[in-house]
């Protein structure tokens, strides 16, 4: 009762300094991603938001699988990192959960992932583990000056685990004996290990169950499930100042007689402008490069079959004069699909990023509109939002209203 008396008498106050038209509440879909793992490693889930226009709070609740997963910490990218208040914490007062909220009355608009979840797996994890939006709050997520409530719409993940972690192996991928268990470094053609801008190794599961198109486990000649080593697709990670052309390889590691490969590249496009693509190394002219509401499809198909390593994609963006002194994601959604025939392989993914150095010429001019509103009116609605939210906290949430999707493991 007191957190919707804060809120409207809020948006009541906001509404009567500003003559702005109610509109229709939008609706929003926030998606946890389902990802696979390996015990003893750490993993980062994305959360991931339909398009959203002009979003100026968040607050969501989420639950996971503490007896095999630990919290390491939450980081807001994209449209997300762009607003002024943004966190993503795990409270004192319980274990398994996460708490999302940000906060910016400038409002920010975008799709995409809008924070990544760090945790540690367990040593003893097996099977999977669930990462939900808590079923008992409402999460809710706010758009525009006068603070309208969008009709959230929350999508569940999984973690799947795939064996045990031991020490990485120098063996490459490609000779690996298809019932080994752990992680090996990944190799190039020349067996050479696989290392990122950072410097970090790249590893990768050494054998994963594969499947065909329709899900169905593929077997051997023997009626053994077939274990392929997985392979990392992998995005660069680059510096650039605004206005600046920058190339971003995708690159793969080892892999043989592929006949197919689809790729997923979100990005801001508001940050990031893209201007070319072309298919580079074992894929060369075989790829084509789509561009999709949510960023860049790239396709690629050969009924002689692709083996190789390396850079198969060259993709040149130019950071936008509207770009902050931050890092943007390129994230890779959906999943890389890469077939042999209709078996599909076990691919690991590693995000990239542009970091730009320093802010661009017009960085702050989409808060232009924003800047007749009167300072004491804003103070009151960071105010009172900041009071409602805590007053939901706690109380825990009420009963949800929230439109509610299952995820594929029937988790609820």
């Amino acid at each position: 009762m007191k957190k919707t008396l804060c809120v409207w008498i809020c948006a009541m106050m906001v509404l009567c300094m500003m003559p702005f038209a109610v509109s229709a509440a939008p609706s929003v879909r926030m998606t946890i991603a389902e990802v696979g793992a390996v015990p003893g490693k750490e993993i980062t889930i994305p959360v991931a938001f339909s398009e959203v226009e002009n979003m100026t709070a968040v607050d969501a609740h989420l639950e996971f699988d503490a007896a095999k997963l630990e919290f390491v910490k939450g980081t807001a990218v994209g449209c997300v990192a762009e607003m002024g208040m943004a966190s993503a914490t795990e409270p004192q007062s319980a274990t398994g959960e996460v708490w999302l909220s940000a906060m910016d009355l400038n409002g920010v608009s975008g799709s995409g992932e809008g924070f990544l979840l760090t945790f540690k797996v367990k040593d003893t994890a097996s099977g999977e583990a669930f990462v939900r939006f808590k079923s008992d709050y409402t999460h809710m997520l706010l758009i525009g000056a006068d603070m309208t409530e969008a009709a959230v719409e929350t999508v569940d993940g999984v973690v799947k685990f795939a064996g045990e972690a031991v020490v990485p192996s120098t063996t490459t991928a490609t000779d690996a004996p298809t019932s080994t268990e752990g992680t090996l470094v990944a190799v190039d053609e020349q067996g050479a290990p696989i290392t990122r801008q950072d410097g970090a190794t790249v590893t990768v599961a050494a054998a994963e169950t594969v499947v065909d198109l329709q899900g169905a486990v593929v077997t051997d000649q023997n009626g053994k499930e077939l274990r392929l080593p997985s392979v990392a697709v992998m995005v660069d990670q680059l510096t650039a100042e605004p206005e600046e052309e920058v190339t971003v390889q995708v690159s793969l590691s080892a892999v043989a007689d592929l006949s197919s490969l689809e790729i997923g590249l979100t990005y801001n496009k508001k940050a990031l402008e893209f201007i070319k693509g072309e298919g580079v190394g074992f894929v060369g002219d075989r790829l084509r490069v789509l561009e999709t509401e949510q960023g860049l499809l790239l396709q690629a198909e050969h009924a002689a079959r692709m083996s190789g390593s390396g850079a198969v994609a060259n993709l040149t963006f130019r950071v936008t004069d509207r770009a902050r002194a931050m890092s943007y994601r390129l994230g890779l959604d959906p999943s890389p699909r890469l077939l042999i025939d209709t078996t599909l392989l076990a691919v690991q993914p590693f995000a990239g990023e542009i970091r730009v150095l320093s802010d661009g010429a017009n960085a702050g001019a989409e808060s232009a509109p924003w800047l007749w509103i009167a300072v004491g009116g804003a103070a009151v609605v960071i105010v009172g939002v900041a009071v409602a939210l805590m007053l939901r906290r706690k109380s825990g949430g009420t009963t949800p209203k929230n439109k509610r999707v299952t995820d594929v493991s029937g988790d609820e």
